[in-house]
């Protein structure tokens, strides 16, 4: 994990979060789907994707190749500490159900959402919204 500013153990809300993930295939593997889940202190899933939902595929990949993933995303989450669990597979064509599991590494990265004084956070993300008032 890292942010512009090479960052890994804690973000602030709105930081820009990257999820660096590095690749070596030891035998041939047909369009892998890599992807990530974020995780709460509690083990509650908060946020997650992949390549396939993100429309990213990655084609055939052949042993000895190594793949860096870069995943970025905005830090929506209440303050508290995440874990991010990451995944290699082969998954169905939406990207939905993981047929096979290549390599599963649970709490490959643990950081801290720290808070933002401007912006209290009451539920799990920040989503942001505007708001139109009209007479």
């Amino acid at each position: 994990l890292t942010d512009s500013n090479d960052q890994a153990s804690h973000f602030c809300l709105f930081d820009q979060i990257i999820l660096r993930v590095y690749i070596e295939f030891f035998s041939n593997c047909e369009n892998p789907n890599v992807g990530f889940t974020l995780r709460d202190k509690n083990g509650v899933e908060v946020l997650g994707t992949n390549c396939v939902l993100e429309k990213e595929y990655l084609g055939e990949q052949n042993a000895g190749e190594c793949r860096i993933l870069d995943f970025k995303f905005k830090n929506i989450l209440k303050q508290g500490s995440y874990s991010v669990a990451v995944a290699v597979g082969v998954s169905d064509e939406y990207g939905r159900y993981n047929l096979q599991t290549l390599d599963w590494v649970d709490n490959a990265a643990v950081f801290k959402s720290e808070p933002d004084l401007d912006c209290y956070v009451h539920s799990l993300v920040k989503v942001p919204v505007t708001i139109s008032v009209y007479d």
